[in-house]
């Protein structure tokens, strides 16, 4: 064979298609990361509203268990600079007191033979609840509920006080009728301003 006929040996360049081959596998690696880091995120919101569901429902059986067992009739309310509790429980069992002693009272009144147009009457139902004071006096904060005999369904005004230990009536709150609570005026002589206002969270009004 005459040499001139044989081909010559050619160098081919594949580095091009080598970068390409590699180019793709990161992008398919870098890919397969980022659905891995989706699926991830994915679950652990899962994960997490679970988490938050479960607590959520753990917290609101605890309450349900608390109102069933403890059933609490007293709710601190504030209102700006006024504090003051709200009940709405009704004092079914005061009113069927207070029934009796109105005809107690009715039948009182007949064997005395006094004319009942010249008898103002109403009955006042207290309440108390105890707080020691900044001197260490510990005071009966009083809650009063007025009723006219032909209504005691509800009291047509409600008060509220407590006595110093220098027997100084110091009136803290009032309400008429079903209208908001309102504060009486703060006598600094007889009371501190943290004390009125501690004392005014002991106020036991209803609604």
């Amino acid at each position: 064979m005459n040499e001139t006929n044989i081909p010559e040996s050619v160098d081919s360049d594949f580095s091009a298609v080598n970068n390409f081959v590699i180019e793709e596998q990161r992008r398919v690696k870098q890919i397969r990361r980022y659905r891995s880091s989706q699926i991830l995120k994915r679950n652990l919101i899962y994960i997490t509203l679970f988490l938050i569901s479960l607590g959520l429902l753990v917290f609101l059986l605890s309450l349900a268990y608390w109102f069933y067992t403890e059933k609490p009739s007293q709710i601190i309310k504030v209102d700006g600079d006024q504090t003051y509790n709200t009940t709405n429980y009704n004092l079914r069992e005061d009113i069927n007191k207070l029934e009796k002693i109105i005809k107690d009272q009715k039948k009182f009144n007949e064997q005395n033979k006094m004319n009942p147009n010249q008898v103002n009457e109403e009955f006042i139902v207290f309440q108390d609840r105890k707080l020691t004071l900044s001197n260490g006096f510990i005071a009966n904060i009083y809650t009063g509920y007025k009723f006219k005999p032909d209504k005691i369904d509800y009291p047509y005004q409600q008060f509220c006080y407590f006595i110093n230990k220098d027997s100084v009536w110091v009136r803290l709150m009032n309400k008429n009728g079903k209208s908001k609570p309102y504060p009486a005026p703060i006598n600094t002589r007889a009371v501190k301003k943290t004390d009125f206002d501690k004392a005014k969270s002991y106020c036991n009004f209803r609604n």
